[in-house]
């Protein structure tokens, strides 16, 4: 306890359930703000470079969204009204890490067969790169929800999308580089996945993935319908 003080603390500062009408208007709140960061991100591209350079990028959101929507098999969803427990935090967490895994392995190889020229091929995978990180946040606010802490998860959407405004805005103004402006934004989601979720996560106990393949092939099993 010395030597990790925030393991002290942990239980000390666990959140408290806030009611249904606050995590409703967290909830949209966050969902409202982000939508907002996105579409302003995308017109900054727009007016900062050239057509060809918006569309390598909505290449890469054309071919990186499905295939996450897939594998990300509404993971949180499942995780939020898991009332029982019957999985804990770390078997949700290394379900959507190997689908991660599969998910941008599937996008390399269709980069590799689809013979894109070079700054069409980096924006996919940047693409697909930033999906994961969103993948990883996406699990925390399944456990948010759980705990019916939906302001961790609206605060969370909040900071992602601002920095990520921020950061891609300027560095594209600065650049006029695509991936540039793609790096940023992986960089900044990562910042706010270990430093926002993954502590307010830690909150509430373990957060590590377990790899209990007995668990973790039941889970998958259940959500693949979804």
């Amino acid at each position: 306890l010395i030597a990790m003080p925030g393991l002290a603390t942990a239980s000390v500062t666990r959140p408290r359930p806030l009611s249904l009408k606050k995590n409703f208007a967290w909830g949209l709140t966050g969902n409202v703000i982000y939508a907002g960061c996105q579409w302003l991100m995308l017109a900054a591209l727009a007016r900062l470079t050239s057509p060809v350079v918006v569309g390598r990028y909505a290449m890469g959101l054309a071919i990186g969204t499905p295939i996450f929507l897939f594998t990300n098999l509404n993971l949180a969803q499942v995780q939020a009204t898991d009332a029982r427990g019957e999985y804990s935090l770390g078997d949700y967490r290394g379900v959507r890490l190997l689908s991660n895994i599969a998910a941008v392995l599937s996008i390399c190889m269709w980069v590799l067969l689809a013979h894109y020229d070079a700054p069409t091929n980096c924006a996919v995978l940047l693409v697909a790169l930033t999906k994961a990180i969103e993948s990883e946040s996406d699990v925390f606010y399944g456990f948010f929800q759980q705990h019916e802490c939906m302001n961790l998860s609206a605060l969370s959407v909040i900071l992602r999308g601002f920095l990520s405004l921020l950061a891609f805005t300027g560095v594209v103004a600065l650049s006029h580089r695509l991936a540039a402006g793609q790096i940023s934004v992986l960089l900044v989601w990562s910042a706010v996945l270990f430093l926002f979720d993954s502590r307010n996560g830690a909150r509430f106990g373990d957060t590590r993935p377990t790899f209990n393949w007995r668990a973790l092939g039941r889970l998958t099993w259940l959500v693949l319908p979804l």
